[in-house]
Formats: structure tokens, C-alpha cells, sequence
């Protein structure tokens, strides 16, 4: 189960919304991702 625990991103940003358009806080870089 994915979010047993909750969402837990790599790095910083825990912002879920960011993930999910898979935007990341770094330099602007699109290197986030989640399973859809």
C-alpha cells in the first residue's frame, strides 16, 4: 500500500499538488513523479 504511512516525497518538497503535476522545487526541473 503506496500511502500507508502518507506521502513521502524524495527530497524538500512536500507539497502533494507539485508531485501529482510533477513539478519539484529544483531549479524549476521536472523530476518528481507519483503512479497513477
Amino acid at each position: 500500500m503506496i500511502f500507508r504511512d502518507g506521502f513521502a516525497s524524495h527530497g524538500n518538497n512536500r507539497n502533494l499538488q507539485q508531485h501529482i503535476r510533477d513539478d519539484s522545487c529544483a531549479s524549476g526541473s521536472r523530476d518528481s513523479t507519483i503512479l497513477r
